[in-house]
């Protein structure tokens, strides 16, 4: 663990230095270390693993690899999914029709949302982080608001959120789109940090999931088609939808939630100077530049980032919404009681657009260009770069890409500027800080192989792996609500391999506590489903909230991308 503060530190090295990092994994280690089925037979695996590699070296033949969250959900899952671009480039079976490693994760919000709009803890939008100096100066620009606004310290991951709650160093915390006093490992702490006295959680929903039932307050959220939205997908096509229907009971759209609490501070509360943890100085008082601006210290948020002169312009009724219902901009037949205690009438402008043709702007030219608001109402998604009237099918490939096209006219241009210019060493190190760039070149990582950080012993004999099944969707919010669904799958069951739950004296329906060192939980034992799973392992879902399952997970965290370790932990497991 003394490194996990430079698990993403990454220099040049030699092909040589490379070649010599790969020696240990022969296929004899390979194989004696991923064979997952403790009966089969060793020489029979390792003919499976020399037809998968002759499948991916065939030059004729075209390879695309797949793969979804689990991939990622480990203590070294960036290194893991390193690896298998490595595997593509080495080969040469990237960014071409037919040849690629593709992550399926993101469907399909996780990549337009959180990703590309920026609203990581880290990010900006369009691929920009909050730690440049350039790329905050032109969110300010595009933001018009003043230089120095943005704040430069990168924001806590969610694990790091709920540890802070837990040690009351965070006090109030506001849940949007997902459902954490759920989904995050470790649960039994982060639930019982959540009803301290001192803690005031809010939860924006449609449903009352377990975050919801832990807050002090519920904020009842407009679904995906009670409002206008948009979402990006694992392939970069952005895809829009209209309002369909009108929101049920008082729900209200996330945006109408926002941009209504942006009316509760004037730039007077927030733009003066701030004291942040963290920052040597904090944040300056942007106030005088403010003025400078135009802006008067009783202006609201609402009033800068909302309602100001360019949104006004993107009027309501537009042609592309004739037909169709915008609640947010001209209110609906509900009677619906505003922040400012009057019936809500609507904005009286397309703000939806408006916020989305601000978005567009940071990508313009820069590798990330969004096509205007109304043509994703014309076609069935887009795949940015949209340049040009066209959307780029294969990035980074001259045949396709134009930003590819521009720096190499045959080929292929791994553009971008972020950590194009590096130091040299070997294997143990850096020995020449002098950087080398390395415009247009893909990279190539060694990552070594590293044990999980929690396995199984005499105590808690076996591993447990944590997922879905076809039926639900993460933690159930939604799909657990489905009569036809629910009949399928009404609860989460423990799926064991007949011969262990032999050695342990179960029968298959058998109720069983599931406990690690964290937490245990209740459910039955299934050993002649669909999951079959091998012997030492077993497999328990997460979307029942009757089955917390994330009770009993390990919070230990990938160092760099910050998810935690779903996919195994160690367990006991034994009859209610």
């Amino acid at each position: 663990m003394k490194n996990r503060g430079s698990a993403g530190k990454h220099w040049k090295i030699t092909y040589e230095e490379f070649k010599k990092g790969l020696e240990p994994y022969t296929l004899d280690y390979v194989a004696k270390l991923s064979k997952g089925d403790i009966e089969e037979d060793l020489d029979t695996y390792k003919v499976k693993l020399e037809i998968l590699a002759s499948d991916y070296i065939h030059k004729a033949r075209k390879v695309t690899s797949f793969w979804t969250m689990g991939f990622n959900q480990h203590t070294r899952g960036t290194w893991v999914n390193e690896q298998a671009y490595m595997i593509h480039l080495l080969l040469g079976k990237q960014a071409q029709p037919g040849n690629g490693a593709f992550s399926l994760t993101g469907q399909p919000s996780a990549c337009g949302t959180a990703r590309e709009v920026g609203t990581f803890a880290h990010r900006l939008p369009a691929d920009m982080v909050v730690a440049n100096p350039k790329h905050r100066k032109r969110s300010e620009e595009i933001w018009k608001i003043p230089d120095g606004t943005v704040n430069p310290k990168v924001g806590s991951h969610i694990t790091k959120i709920m540890r802070d709650i837990e040690d009351g160093k965070v006090t109030f915390a506001w849940v949007n789109v997902c459902n954490p006093f759920m989904s995050t490992a470790n649960a039994n702490h982060w639930i019982k940090a959540a009803r301290k006295m001192d803690n005031f959680m809010v939860t924006s929903d449609g449903y009352p999931g377990v975050s919801a039932k832990v807050s002090d307050l519920i904020l009842p959220v407009a679904m995906i088609y009670e409002k206008w939205g948009a979402y990006g997908n694992a392939e970069r096509r952005s895809q829009h939808w209209r309002q369909q229907v009108t929101p049920v009971g008082d729900a209200m759209p996330d945006t109408w939630q926002y941009v209504e609490i942006a009316k509760r501070f004037t730039i007077r509360d927030v733009w003066g100077a701030q004291k942040i943890p963290g920052l040597d100085g904090g944040l300056p008082d942007v106030l005088p530049a403010a003025r400078d601006m135009g802006y008067s210290p009783d202006d609201t948020l609402y009033d800068v980032l909302f309602a100001n002169e360019k949104a006004k312009s993107f009027a309501w009724p537009d042609p592309v919404g004739k037909g169709f219902q915008n609640t947010e901009a001209e209110g609906d037949k509900r009677t619906i009681i505003g922040s400012d205690g009057e019936e809500w009438k609507g904005y009286g402008f397309f703000i939806q657009k408006y916020l989305w043709e601000e978005y567009r702007e940071f990508g313009l030219g820069h590798m990330h260009d969004l096509a205007p608001f109304d043509l994703y109402h014309e076609n069935r998604g887009l795949k940015w770069p949209y340049v040009n009237g066209k959307e780029t099918q294969w990035r980074f490939n001259s045949l396709y890409d134009p930003y590819a096209t521009a720096e190499a006219s045959t080929g292929f241009a791994f553009y971008g500027p972020a950590l194009k210019a590096l130091p040299s060493g070997t294997l143990q190190g850096i020995e020449n800080k002098e950087k080398t760039g390395l415009k247009n070149k893909a990279k190539i990582f060694f990552r070594p192989y590293m044990d999980p950080p929690e396995l199984p012993d005499k105590d808690y004999p076996f591993l447990l792996c944590t997922g879905r099944v076809l039926e639900h969707w993460h933690t159930g919010t939604m799909t657990m609500r489905v009569p036809e669904l629910y009949r399928a799958v009404p609860q989460a069951l423990c799926y064991m391999n007949p011969k262990d739950a032999e050695k342990q004296g179960f029968k298959d329906g058998d109720y069983i506590w599931i406990e690690s060192r964290r937490g245990k939980v209740k459910t039955h034992i299934e050993t002649r489903g669909r999951n079959a799973m091998p012997q030492g392992s077993v497999f328990v879902p997460f979307f029942d909230e009757k089955v917390l399952i994330n009770k009993v997970c390990l919070d230990a965290t990938c160092p760099i991308s910050k998810e935690e370790d779903f996919k195994k932990c160690s367990v006991k497991i034994y009859k209610v």
